[in-house]
């Protein structure tokens, strides 16, 4: 690992504002902060042992050092990325919006950002429960990781009514075009319209003012969006 790299991680540990008073914070460090860090240059099995001391301090405030020691193991690249179970969305579809290429170093938060891009995609065309497994097959001789993605889609569902609650008429047409009964429930349209209507919506509303009851059998979802209790704070 590079020296301005390690300067950098122990710069953002150090802001990271962990809790001595909570017992598992060096494990925390050790296995949040440290592990991320060499995971996302490629040190998929690197292996850590921390321990802390007190250097002292007052009745407000001590202070601690951590001494880490760090395994660094071998340094992979992405092989290639494969998806299983997957009917709805074609795989080359799929692929692009994964931020991680074959021949890449292997960087485990953008595999998570890969599969949170998964899941927006998914729920762009109505599978609002869709999940992402990763697996991972390792080659130590070439020093590759194949990242294979298990899809479980699940149902997808159409808007069947929609009810909202104490909008302005204009916003709420708007609103209506992004929800129409009988189309497929675009998850992200919901949060484009809030993104782009920011302005002109009641202070602090967010999408967590809607309710979505979902309906298995039929595949049909009803929408609730509530603006009382964002117009009174």
């Amino acid at each position: 690992m590079p020296r301005p790299d390690i300067e950098q991680i122990i710069q953002e540990a150090n802001q990271s504002g962990l809790d001595a008073r909570d017992r598992q914070w060096v494990a925390a460090f050790t296995n949040v902060a440290l592990r991320g860090a060499w995971q996302d240059r490629g040190y998929f099995r690197a292996e850590f042992t921390s321990e802390a001391r007190s250097l002292g301090g007052n009745s407000s405030e001590e202070r601690f050092q951590i001494d880490a020691h760090v395994s660094e193991g071998l340094q992979y690249h992405l092989g290639d990325i494969r998806f299983v179970d997957g009917t709805a969305i074609p795989d080359a579809e799929l692929q692009r919006v994964i931020p991680l290429r074959g021949g890449e170093l292997f960087n485990v938060g953008l595999v998570r950002k890969g599969i949170e891009a998964l899941t927006k995609l998914y729920g762009s065309h109505g599978y609002i429960d869709f999940t992402a497994v990763p697996d991972t097959e390792i080659d130590d001789n070439l020093q590759r990781i194949s990242l294979v993605l298990h899809l479980d889609e699940q149902k997808q569902y159409r808007v069947r009514k929609v009810e909202i609650t104490e909008l302005d008429p204009k916003l709420e047409a708007r609103l209506r075009a992004f929800v129409r009964p009988g189309e497929i429930y675009n998850v992200g349209a919901v949060d484009d319209f809030y993104e782009r209507n920011r302005s002109a919506l009641p202070p602090r509303v967010t999408t967590a003012g809607m309710q979505a009851w979902r309906n298995v059998g039929t595949g049909f979802v009803d929408l609730a969006f509530d603006f009382r209790t964002c117009q009174q704070q």
